[in-house]
């Protein structure tokens, strides 16, 4: 009896120790599953950023709102869904410095469900009960001039004037592409997580405009080669 007890005791005692690692185990596979998806959603979205405007798509259904942002994170305009693929990409390709309300556009800020993984299985846009089943986040865009595309070695700075139809050329058509994921969040925007990630690119062409929404210029990226001959 003495040893049966002393067995169970043992065994008792395990499984409080594996009991306890469960949690934390249930958590990182939780998070590495939802950075996998942010991976994912993350290389659709950069590539139909750098390649403009397309009317077909994943982005219609997934993105409930859309700002655009200025000075100090401030919201300068909101934009609400419905929206079609080639809508969000307009106004997430908003052109830096672009000039709304009295006010410059600095970058855009969305807030979308994931577009991969099992967690989005039967989430549906007209059943908003079932949004719980969706990984929300809040992404940020910002296309800016490139800082680094003309060098320093000729001792010239890169804004400066006259520099020449190349650096000009170079100055117009190269670009930085950031984008920027929080989770998770709220169906509202609201972030709940301290999950980050920054995915970087570059643009090689001009932000031109690309229609309207709702009277609201949209812009897109035309890529092309630069040619300096």
């Amino acid at each position: 009896m003495i040893e049966i007890a002393v067995s169970i005791a043992i065994v008792g005692f395990a499984l409080v120790a594996v009991i306890g690692v469960l949690p934390a185990g249930l958590n990182t596979q939780r998070d590495n599953r939802e950075e996998t998806m942010v991976n994912q959603d993350a290389q659709y979205l950069v590539e139909a950023l750098t390649h403009g405007v397309k009317q077909t798509g994943y982005l219609s259904n997934i993105v409930s709102r859309i700002e655009w942002v200025g000075t100090n994170g401030t919201t300068v305009q909101t934009f609400s869904s419905p929206f079609y693929n080639e809508q969000v990409i307009g106004l997430l390709s908003v052109k830096h410095g672009y000039r709304t309300n009295n006010t410059d556009v600095l970058s855009a800020r969305a807030v979308m469900r994931s577009m991969n993984g099992s967690a989005v299985l039967g989430w549906s846009p007209t059943d908003t009960t079932s949004q719980d089943l969706a990984l929300w986040y809040v992404v940020e865009v910002q296309i800016q001039p490139s800082l680094t595309a003309f060098p320093a070695a000729k001792g010239r700075n890169f804004f400066a004037q006259n520099e020449g139809a190349k650096e000009d050329a170079l100055r117009a058509n190269l670009h930085e592409l950031r984008v920027t994921f929080r989770w998770p969040s709220n169906p509202d925007g609201s972030i709940v997580g301290q999950n980050r990630l920054v995915f970087r690119s570059s643009l090689a062409g001009e932000i031109v405009p690309a229609g309207l929404f709702n009277g609201t210029q949209l812009f897109s990226a035309r890529p092309y080669t630069l040619k300096t001959d």
